[in-house]
């Protein structure tokens, strides 16, 4: 065989090589541009339900916050009138007056009790969202690293 036609054949196959390697570059490159677009409509997904889930415990937080105030405001004018009532009526509906009381107290201390479970849950499920959307980047991320090491050249 002599050079000329080693060298022919040499060239092909260095032509045939940088052609599927162009092949290969053009697949890598769609590819990278498919996953961005899903990753992209992903994180627009879970942006968006993140999104409801916090204006839903912004929500019940705005809700909680009117409902304690107005209890308390409530439950302070019952208590003045409470007293009013109390003196004018003398000391015969003092019993009356301190169970009033006591149940005003008792449900304050209810609603505070409902206020402060309905704040723990929030956060406790505002923390599973972020662990949930946390862990779903750290394995999208991992993935992309898999793919590109999987597809970067070999040396």
């Amino acid at each position: 065989m002599s050079s000329e036609v080693f060298l022919g054949r040499l060239d092909a196959r260095h032509a045939q090589a940088e052609r599927r390697f162009a092949e290969l570059r053009a697949e890598m490159s769609a590819f990278k541009a498919e996953f961005a677009a899903l990753l992209d409509a992903r994180l627009a997904e879970m942006r968006t339900e993140f999104n409801a889930k916090f204006a839903a415990l912004y929500k019940a937080m705005v809700i909680t916050a009117i409902t304690s105030t107005l209890t308390i405001i409530l439950g302070v004018g019952a208590i003045n009138a409470t007293v009013y009532t109390g003196m004018l009526g003398a000391f015969g509906k003092g019993e009356e007056l301190g169970a009033m009381y006591t149940k005003l107290g008792q449900r304050m201390l209810e609603h505070d009790a409902q206020f402060n479970r309905m704040m723990l849950k929030q956060r406790e499920d505002f923390a599973r969202v972020e662990a949930s959307l946390d862990a779903r980047f750290a394995e999208e991320k991992a993935e992309r690293a898999r793919q590109r090491n999987r597809r970067a050249p070999r040396q």
